[in-house]
């Protein structure tokens, strides 16, 4: 019996690489010419019924996928079918690929999107002409949906819709789904995915973008956009990851820090527009905080304390536009007798000038309950001069809730403003 060989992710995909590139899926099938490439009949005809070529296909859950001759089912509607010049594999192939047991509810070629050259469109399709070079991405995008129309094509509404049905045929009649797959000679999918392209970058780099790219892309410009001149931090510099650092270059950042433990990704990740590397390596140290809070952290981790230390603010000065010292409220700390003198008299005076009066009135309108209950608006109006004391009694129970529940704000220094100005400014100045 021969030895069986144990194979990880990393060997694969270091192996393979992470674009299958050269004549198309047919380097990564295997093979001189490829059957697709002798169509050429149906090409010029426009007639892809009956068309052979190989794809990688997933066709059951017990087995891993497999190389299989496939037959083009006539294209119909919105359809285009591509010649592939280059995939990249996506991270989240490698179960499908490798472990027998991965569900599969349909037969399907595997692949997020490639890159192409269009060689036959069904009778409804516009954006693209036989011809294009195009890529398939990996998320429809149909130009017409309220997202689409809003520069939200990211999120797309017609992704469902634009799912098309089996495009070929295995031998024994199994019906096979190509979606955005691309691990195969030619790609076969609905024109949603499909983007023309007029520039001479290779496919090798373009393939790039169809899924991985465009994730890491995605993060730092669409889904958590970047605001110019923030800095940002992003953990792992694998393809991913430097997707969001171009993305975050992009968007203006104006400081970019990798965390990356492998030194080629740190120094890849340099030329692609990192301004700052870190070896988490090197910050091993993690302690439990005695004494945290339910929702505090828990743990003081040497990592984060270093994050957190790299993108501190410029100034800690107060009003030179960046600051990370307390917030002062003057006033609001007085001592109890002048507070309590403070509601008393204007009480007083708010009954002297007809508030009551004023209240009833308010009252014969439509009123907030807010204004009504909370106010003690009723109360006045019912108790009329009586209400003074039960007023003055709820504006005390307020304060006291109010300099309670602010207290409570971090960072926010509340001062005693009946204090000398002498005294109060040598504070303010020691607090800056």
């Amino acid at each position: 019996m021969a030895k069986s060989s144990l194979i990880s992710r990393r060997r694969v995909l270091k192996t393979a690489g992470v674009a299958a590139v050269g004549g198309g899926a047919n380097a990564l099938l295997g093979g001189g010419i490829g059957a697709a490439q002798g169509g050429a009949p149906a090409i010029l005809t426009n007639a892809q019924g009956g068309r052979k070529f190989k794809g990688f296909v997933k066709y059951n859950t017990r087995d891993i996928p497999s190389v299989q001759e496939l037959t083009v089912r006539p294209l119909t509607g919105r359809q285009v079918l591509m010649r592939t010049e280059a995939a990249q594999t996506c991270y989240t192939s490698v179960d499908q690929v490798l472990i027998p047991g991965t569900p599969a509810n349909q037969a399907s070629i595997v692949g997020h999107g490639g890159v192409g050259v269009v060689e036959a469109i069904g009778p409804q399709v516009l954006s693209c002409r036989v011809g294009d070079r195009a890529i398939v991405n990996l998320h429809a995008a149909c130009g017409r949906c309220f997202n689409c129309l809003r520069q939200r094509s990211d999120k797309c509404r017609n992704g469902g819709a634009a799912n098309p049905g089996a495009t070929c045929t295995m031998a024994d009649g199994t019906p096979v789904f190509s979606y955005t797959g691309a691990m195969s000679e030619l790609m076969i999918t609905n024109e949603e995915y499909v983007t023309p392209l007029f520039t001479d970058v290779s496919a090798v780099e373009i393939a790039m973008l169809t899924c991985v790219g465009g994730c890491g892309l995605g993060m730092t410009m669409t889904n958590a956009p970047v605001e110019p001149g923030s800095d940002v931090v992003i953990f792992g510099a694998g393809p991913v990851g430097l997707s969001s650092v171009m993305g975050a270059k992009v968007k203006g950042a104006s400081r970019i820090i990798v965390v990356e433990p492998i030194r080629y990704r740190r120094e890849l990740a340099l030329t692609l527009g990192a301004t700052d590397v870190v070896d988490p390596n090197q910050y091993r140290d993690r302690q439990l905080i005695a004494g945290a809070g339910a929702n505090a952290d828990r743990y003081r981790d040497s990592l984060v304390e270093h994050l957190r230390e790299m993108t501190r603010m410029p100034t800690d000065r107060l009003w030179a536009g960046a600051t990370r010292r307390p917030t002062v409220i003057v006033g609001l700390e007085v001592a109890p007798d002048v507070l309590e003198g403070r509601i008393r008299k204007r009480t007083e005076t708010m009954f002297e000038r007809g508030v009551v009066d004023e209240v009833r009135a308010a009252l014969s309108g439509p009123v907030s309950r807010t204004a009504e209950k909370t106010l003690g608006l009723t109360e006045i109006a019912e108790l009329g001069p009586d209400a003074l004391e039960p007023i003055v009694a709820r504006t005390r129970r307020y304060a006291a809730y109010q300099r309670k529940w602010m207290r409570r704000i971090p960072d926010l220094v509340l001062l005693d403003g009946t204090r000398a100005p002498g005294e109060l400014a040598d504070d303010i100045v020691e607090l800056a």
